[in-house]
């Protein structure tokens, strides 16, 4: 209860926060003080054992209880608790901005948002959403189309370029990965330039991603090897036999 005790001595030595003691004798005080005591409870249970709730700054813990009190819907309560949570496990994960970004998310900006990451790849560690053709159906099915993706931008979630999109410089007998499935890459040439599609996460929308617990888009590890495997600058390459494949 370290982390719940925290937030509720915050509340209390914090002048310009005591009249959210006083808000408790009105029906959305009492709902505010509801919310954050639900959320903290969920935080109890995703933090590591050796989490040092006292390193994560004041200004944070303000910040997040302002924004996350205002939190009714289950989802977005656990998405906060997911978001505390982390920052106690590793101080100084989310910026300000991410925090506010979050607050001004409904449920169909997090539900895009989620459809989104469903098609991110590992690559050279970064989290990567692989859009490669806004008409194909695989995408808009899950909203992901120039509508949703310029919705995401405007919430300063990615980048989107339709035109020419973006490129990334990788290495030879680089992996890349999806839920578990790895492909190696190895440019047939110099230098290694891979076309990552239309979309790139911004840093804020790198670090919401964490905290989402997405599941695979069907059918997409397949679709993204067959179109690297028809781009004549890589191949593949079989970490285990030495040899393209």
């Amino acid at each position: 209860l370290a982390l719940a005790n925290r937030l509720a001595d915050h509340i209390e030595s914090n002048p310009l926060d005591r009249e959210v003691l006083n808000l408790l004798t009105t029906c959305g005080g009492k709902m505010s003080f509801i919310n954050l005591v639900n959320i903290a409870n969920k935080v109890q249970l995703m933090l590591d054992e050796e989490a040092e709730p006292s390193l994560v700054s004041d200004d944070f813990i303000s910040v997040w209880r302002d924004k996350a009190r205002h939190a009714f819907d289950e989802d977005m309560q656990n998405s906060w608790a997911r978001i505390l949570a982390e920052e106690v496990n590793c101080p100084r994960s989310f910026s300000r901005k991410t925090v506010n970004i979050m607050a001004d998310l409904d449920r169909t900006d997090a539900e895009l948002f989620v459809n989104l990451s469903r098609f991110a790849w590992d690559i050279c560690g970064d989290a990567v959403p692989l859009v490669y053709d806004l008409s194909d159906g695989l995408y808009g099915g899950l909203g992901i189309h120039f509508v949703g993706c310029s919705r995401l931008e405007s919430l300063g979630l990615i980048q989107f370029n339709g035109a020419a999109g973006f490129q990334q410089h990788i290495k030879a007998n680089t992996f890349i990965s999806y839920h578990g499935q790895s492909i190696a890459l190895d440019p047939r040439g110099a230098p290694g330039i891979l076309n990552v599609g239309f979309v790139l996460f911004t840093q804020w929308g790198s670090e919401l991603f964490r905290i989402c617990d997405v599941d695979p888009v069907d059918e997409f590890y397949c679709y993204v090897r067959d179109k690297l495997d028809n781009d004549a600058e890589w191949e593949f390459f079989s970490p285990y036999t030495n040899r393209y494949i």
